[in-house]
């Protein structure tokens, strides 16, 4: 297990900065969007923004599910208690985060 340490040592820097650059590619698209509609004067504008934060709520999901991952395998790596219970306290924060993102999703596909 020690020879691949430094391998998954750096899988797991990789997603972290993959879930960071999805998030801040999700912001960039979503706030160029929002002004292109806005600026284009689009009919049903509130709408159109309303499907835009639904996109970035999507980011955000993809980008938590990533950094979950990460703290998987670096729990894996390092499996003393302290990072088990930081494991688990993140994950369950990231879940609740998730499944409300979710559960919004869902509640504004239902209303559009």
């Amino acid at each position: 297990m020690n020879f691949f340490y430094p391998f998954f040592e750096i899988i797991t820097q990789g997603l972290d900065i993959l879930a960071m650059l999805l998030l801040l590619l999700g912001v960039v698209l979503c706030i160029v969007k929002v002004i292109r509609l806005t600026l284009r004067r689009t009919p049903n504008l509130k709408k159109a923004i309303f499907k835009t934060k639904n996109d970035l709520s999507s980011y955000i999901l993809f980008s938590l599910e990533i950094l979950i991952v990460s703290d998987i395998i670096e729990s894996i790596l390092k499996p003393t208690i302290q990072d088990l219970f930081s494991l688990a306290l993140i994950v369950i924060i990231r879940t609740v985060i998730s499944y409300f993102l979710n559960l919004e999703l869902e509640q504004d596909e239902n209303e559009a």
